[in-house]
Formats: structure tokens, sequence, C-alpha cells
């Protein structure tokens, strides 16, 4: 009889501590950010912004807000390559009127924006992540999870993808955050699937300050070949003959 009253104790004792458990893994979950970015997502939206040069310069952002004021508001802001890179960062915070002027105002400074239908931005990261990731370049890693943000919003039917790239060919400009280590890798897959004539002077001058000579030929593979092809702008020296003997 004591043993079965122990063991009914003892039973209870572990359900007790399952359910705490389990709130404090919710309670967690909640404060972490895909929980509040779950939250977020059934908010109204109170902004949404492009830049107006994202398809011209190659780089720019799309940024997200909902809040149920301006007051208070979750934003979400993707740094987009259509380059090459597709969707290279993400960031995500949640910000008062007063920081999301001071972030408009930061990210807009070398290139405006213009207000964006929510369905046709949505569209517009799906589009140039699938593209990029077609050419080897998976999106951020933290992408997914911000940009459920979204919420139920559907993507437009607006078709991207043949703006993508510049004249429709992969060009990749290193950015001045990106590691020596993340410039080989990127500096190869362009490599192996374009070829070395995809490399115009402009970029190989910005990878020349970024690395040294010998990893610059490893990366473009001119190491494995005795005269490496001329870039864009350079000029073959003549070749210099011995006079002949009197």
């Amino acid at each position: 009889m004591a043993q079965n009253v122990a063991a009914r104790r003892a039973a209870k004792q572990a359900k007790r501590k399952a359910v705490v458990a389990a709130k404090r893994k919710a309670e967690i979950a909640e404060h972490s950010m895909a929980g509040q970015i779950r939250a977020g997502a059934h908010l109204p939206i109170q902004y949404c912004q492009v830049s107006d040069g994202l398809f011209e310069n190659g780089i720019g952002m799309v940024l997200l807000a909902r809040g149920s004021t301006s007051a208070v508001m979750q934003v979400a802001v993707f740094m987009v390559d259509t380059f090459c890179l597709g969707v290279k960062d993400v960031h995500w915070r949640s910000a008062d009127r007063q920081e999301m002027e001071a972030l408009l105002n930061f990210a807009t400074s070398g290139d405006p924006a213009s207000p964006i239908e929510p369905g046709e931005a949505r569209k517009l990261l799906h589009d140039v992540v699938a593209w990029a990731g077609d050419n080897g370049f998976a999106a951020h890693e933290d992408y997914r999870v911000i940009e459920k943000l979204f919420g139920n919003v559907v993507p437009s039917a607006t078709d991207y993808r043949p703006r993508f790239g510049r004249e429709g060919k992969v060009l990749y400009i290193p950015g001045p955050s990106e590691s020596p280590s993340d410039v080989r890798r990127r500096m190869r897959i362009i490599r192996e699937r374009f070829g070395k004539e995809a490399l115009g002077a402009s970029v190989i001058a910005t990878l020349a300050d970024m690395l040294e000579n010998d990893d610059l030929d490893d990366v473009l593979g001119l190491d494995d070949e005795e005269d490496g092809p001329l870039l864009e702008g350079e000029v073959a020296e003549e070749e210099t003959q011995d006079p002949p003997s009197a």
C-alpha cells in the first residue's frame, strides 16, 4: 500500500515537473526572435519600402515594419544583391517612432527608397533568393525566420527574375564587410560556374585590395596559366628582341 502511494506521488511530481518545463520552454520561445516575429506577423503593416536603385546599382534594401501603432514596431531589413548573392544580410529589431525614422534616414542616405506593396516585396525576395540559389548562393542564415514577419501576405504575380544580374549576367562585387575567406569562396563559385570571363577589371581591382597576390591568382585560376588572360584595360607588353650580332 505504501509503495502504491509513493508511486502515485512520484508520478504527480514528474507530471508537475513536465508541466513547469513546458511552460518555461513556451516562455523562452515566446521571447525569442522567432517567437516575437510570429506575434508581430499579425500586426498591421506600417512601412514597406524598397531602394529606388536596387536593380541599377545591384544592391539595396527591402524594409518591412509592423506594429499596432507607429509608436512601437518590429522592423525587418533585407539587404539584397540583385547582381549576384540575393539576400546577403538580414536585420530584425523592435523600434519606436524615433528609432524607425533614424533607421530609415540611415538606410536611404545613399539611395532613396519608395513604398512598395507588401505582396510585391515578398515576391521580390522569393524571386531573388531562388535566382541566387540557382547560381550557387544561399540566402543569409536568418532569412527564413525573419521573412515570416510578412505573415499571411500573399506574394504577388510580379516576375522580377529577368531584372536580376547586370545585363543578364551574374556580377559579384565584394562588399566592405566581407571577409577574404568569403570572397575566395564566392569567387571560386563564379569561376567554376561562369568562367573567368565573367570577372570585370573593376571587380578584380577590388579583390586585389583585399587579397594577397598569390591568393588572388589562386582564386582567379591564373596560377595554372603561363600567361594569364588580359583584363579589361590591360595592354600587352611588346616583345623585345636582342639586337642582331655584328
